[in-house]
């Protein structure tokens, strides 16, 4: 590039470069390619730092008038979107015969520099690239298509943020000197369509690049191996990439089955919609990522009501004072955001009611308020809390507390399946006491399991998700039954029985007397989860929901010490406690439990 020539058009004070007409204070150059220079510049004005982009002017007549308008309406495209994975354009214009753009500056390091160290696990991998994913998306709903996806342009910010590196290129084919210009970034990472100067690209061509970048992430190779630019180049033309688990044995299935989707050289066979790409991307991240635990009994509120979990709200969107950040689970009424309160910086959960099942039975969204009326009146430790609820663009939401160390159960997981006894005995006096505080206000839980007991900042357990909780009715002074200041039960009727939890983890008069259940029911749920996190399995298994829930009345546990002897008696004196059949048999109350533990002695 005419470098000096260019620079020589700016003015100079103080010793430094300024761009007047854009207020821009030069730092130092950043890169050269053959298209294009970019440098580090100031802008005076919003006082933060800025790329600003150059185009050659030999590269203008090259490409033609076509590239050059096309240029123009691509950049007016790109402008309009916002997205926080996807880095901003701030500027166009031409100074001194000079085509420039003005962009966001990222601090970070390219994915291909992270992985050098090495590949990245299934997990981490779909953490970074579904930010990714959603940024792509934004731009595909906007009709813009990146066509430049590649690990080169993914770049990851000191706090491990992701973000996608812009890339403005109008819908003509690419020609020679456009391929010679985007090797470096995209050979290996090209979808077929591109290399054969087709104009029929869309966000399908995307498809094809996440997937290889996500490919990439998880071999550190590209589909189609190691090699030159021009041996990438030709392999993706002419063969069909490796399928990943070569590289890496222990990767996921479902992973490995997205990946080679995207990677289907007839664009026909990739995704066929953003939708469909996104949802199966997230049911991957979610399976991975957060297992899956067992579903609400098929006799609850959510029969059926599958497809229903999507909420229209993404990452980046704002609700209220709150940008949410990223999906990271599913609740029994919805789906969950890690959002940020973005005046106070601080990180929270947003849950929200899909709209499509609150138009599937207008009883759901009952039951999703009537969860943040019971929330909101419990203050505890241990206890998620209640912020706010609402309505926007006709989605209920929930703002709660956000517990940053994930659930017990994605714990369990983690180690193989158990905890240490001494963990798990500190586990249960917090979910004791936070029963307890529960107990006070009159509510029973009805869903206690590893998926709904979260670990807080301090390693605190917080007892979440109380979609399924009911509130007890209590006796008058003058001995008539009345209903508690909590009012209504969060319930929905099947004929005359009210069935609902996690069969896996429900007391036996769940199911024989689910109208008559009270808080013993909880300590039975607890006692299944205590069970489970010391021995690594739950007491009760099968494939149905109804053969689970008998078993649980008819049979008795297997022996907790035969299944781990380094359970010690005290411990398992109380999990078979919290296990009798007959409330009556179990502690009294959360308080009583929380005595018997604390007497336990822990190293």
């Amino acid at each position: 590039m005419e470098a000096s020539e260019f620079l020589s058009k700016l003015q100079q004070h103080e010793g430094r470069l300024f761009m007047p007409q854009s207020n821009l204070r030069f730092e130092h150059p950043l890169k050269q390619g053959s298209l294009s220079e970019s440098y580090l510049v100031h802008h005076e004005g919003f006082n933060i730092p800025c790329i600003l982009r150059i185009m050659k002017k030999d590269v203008s007549e090259q490409l033609g008038t076509e590239m050059d308008a096309g240029f123009e309406k691509a950049c007016q495209q790109y402008a309009a979107i916002r997205h926080p994975s996807i880095t901003a354009m701030y500027d166009i214009g031409v100074f001194a015969d000079y085509e420039y753009v003005l962009l966001e500056y990222v601090a970070g390091v390219p994915l291909l520099e992270r992985i050098k160290e090495r590949p990245l696990r299934d997990c981490e991998a779909l953490k970074l690239m579904w930010p990714i994913a959603d940024g792509l998306a934004a731009l595909w709903r906007a009709d813009y298509v990146h066509r430049g996806c590649s690990p080169m342009r993914v770049l990851i910010a000191p706090d491990g943020t992701p973000k996608l590196d812009m890339v403005v290129l109008p819908r003509i084919a690419l020609n020679p000197l456009l391929i010679e210009a985007h090797a470096p970034f995209m050979a290996g990472f090209w979808p077929p369509e591109e290399l054969r100067q087709s104009t029929d690209v869309d966000a399908r061509s995307d498809m094809f690049s996440f997937g290889a970048s996500l490919y990439y992430a998880v071999t550190g190779v590209s589909p189609f191996g190691k090699g030159s630019r021009t041996e990438l180049i030709a392999r993706t033309m002419s063969e069909s990439p490796t399928p990943p688990q070569k590289f890496n044995p222990d990767l996921n299935p479902s992973l490995c089955d997205f990946v080679m989707r995207c990677l289907k050289r007839d664009p026909k066979d990739r995704f066929s919609s953003t939708q469909e790409f996104l949802d199966t991307l997230g049911g991957v991240k979610m399976e991975i990522c957060q297992p899956a635990t067992p579903r609400p009994s098929s006799f609850g509120p959510l029969q059926d009501a599958d497809g229903g979990k999507e909420s229209t709200f993404r990452a980046g969107d704002t609700i209220g004072q709150y940008r949410l950040e990223q999906m990271v689970g599913a609740g029994a009424f919805g789906v969950v955001f890690k959002s940020r309160h973005q005046l106070l910086d601080i990180p929270v959960a947003v849950k929200f009611l899909p709209a499509e099942l609150a138009a599937k039975n207008p009883e759901y969204v009952d039951l999703f308020l009537r969860e943040a009326r019971t929330a909101i009146r419990i203050r505890h430790k241990n206890v998620i809390g209640l912020y706010e609820a609402g309505v926007q663009g006709g989605q209920y939401y929930l703002i709660m507390e956000f517990a940053p160390g994930g659930s017990v159960q994605d714990r369990l997981d983690k180690l193989g399946g158990k905890l240490p006894m001494e963990e798990v005995i500190r586990l249960l006096r917090d979910a004791a006491a936070g029963l307890a505080a529960a107990e006070e206000m009159n509510i029973i839980h009805r869903d206690i399991k590893p998926a709904n007991l979260m670990y807080g900042a301090q390693q605190e357990i917080k007892i979440a998700d109380l979609g399924l909780a009911k509130r007890l009715l209590i006796p008058a002074a003058d001995g008539a039954t009345q209903a508690s200041i909590r009012q209504e039960q969060l319930t929905m009727k099947r004929g005359d029985n009210t069935i609902q939890g996690t069969p896996g983890y429900m007391a036996p008069e769940m199911a024989l007397t689910p109208d008559k259940v009270d808080s013993r029911s909880d300590l039975y749920s607890l006692g299944v989860t205590a069970y489970q996190l010391l021995c690594g399995k739950l007491p009760f298994e099968g494939t149905e929901p109804l053969n689970i829930m008998m078993k649980h009345v008819t049979q008795e546990a297997p022996a907790l010490r035969g299944l781990n002897p380094d359970i010690s008696p005290e411990v398992d004196g109380v999990v078979k406690r919290l296990m009798a059949k007959k409330p009556a048999d179990r502690f009294a109350s959360s308080n009583e439990l929380l005595r018997a533990l604390k007497a336990i002695h822990v190293s």
